[in-house]
């Protein structure tokens, strides 16, 4: 899990920077690909909070190392500063 993080919290990153700045965009479309294709990450607290937040409770959608990076990221702009959800304009966006 520990390796499966690291290359896609850096490698990825890391691969997609030379590819733009080459304006390679088989190389860009090469690591979009193998981004897709990582495996999910084990759970933890951030991916236990969000998902009943926006998917409801009891629903388990299928995440893969993107969607993680996307929960935990929407936690960290959002949730975090307002953990009790009260006002969030998140929700109120995805409930319209």
């Amino acid at each position: 899990s520990r390796v499966r993080s690291i290359i896609g919290n850096v490698f990825i990153p890391a691969g997609l920077a030379m590819a733009r700045r080459d304006k390679d965009r088989r190389k860009e479309e090469r690591v979009l690909a193998f981004f897709a294709a990582l495996p999910k990450e084990a759970e933890n607290q951030f991916v236990r909070v969000m998902v009943p937040r926006l998917f409801g409770e009891g629903m388990s959608p299928r995440l893969d190392f993107r969607k993680q990076q996307g929960l935990l990221q929407v936690y960290q702009d959002w949730c975090q500063s307002n953990p009790s959800c009260h006002g969030c304009t998140l929700l109120k966006y995805l409930e319209g």
